[in-house]
């Protein structure tokens, strides 16, 4: 799933999206490095104030402790392991729908782009 969120009146949005993009992103190398979402309007939650209000799905523990069944960590051992991350805005080129390219400021182009009527 992906989401959008937006917040006035400061510009932001950040997007969720399978592991993977945002705890990578920060780095100086890669802020460099164009990062574009592909979401369909039907995703985005333009009600959400912050992206630290996106809640974040847990994935079993198990899929991090075990392999075809067999643990690899002892019992008890403490797991983080979320279906999804969260990436900042600033880290975003843009957003592209079905509907159009959101970029910054994305307060404004996604709202823009969710309230065009679907052709």
């Amino acid at each position: 799933a992906m989401t959008a969120a937006a917040r006035t009146p400061e510009t932001f949005a950040a997007v969720a999206a399978l592991s993977g993009g945002g705890p990578v992103r920060p780095s100086d190398a890669l802020q460099a490095v164009p990062f574009f979402v592909a979401a369909p309007i039907s995703t985005l939650d333009l009600t959400l104030e912050s992206g630290d209000r996106i809640p974040i799905e847990r994935r079993p523990d198990a899929e991090v402790t075990h392999v075809f069944g067999h643990a690899v960590a002892p019992e008890g051992t403490k797991v983080e392991n979320p279906a999804f991350d969260v990436t900042p805005n600033r880290y975003v080129t843009a957003i592209i729908t079905e509907r159009g390219v959101a970029r910054a400021p994305y307060t404004e182009s996604l709202r823009w782009l969710a309230s065009e009527p679907q052709a």
